[in-house]
């Protein structure tokens, strides 16, 4: 993560993972991550059919 200065506000550029498959490998190059686990159970109780679009 870089940080710099645009318009007097410090702002934070972070790297945000393409294709990364293996979580250690991501931890160790520093890219961001959002753990969703929390979802999982609210998508499965959910009463309309989802379309998850894996990339």
């Amino acid at each position: 993560m870089c940080v710099y200065r645009e318009n007097s506000k410090i702002m934070a550029r972070i790297t945000i993972p393409y294709a990364v498959a293996d979580f250690i490998d991501l931890r160790e190059r520093g890219f961001y991550y959002v753990d969703k686990t929390d979802y999982i159970p609210k998508l499965e109780d959910y009463n309309t059919p989802i379309l998850l679009l894996m990339k």
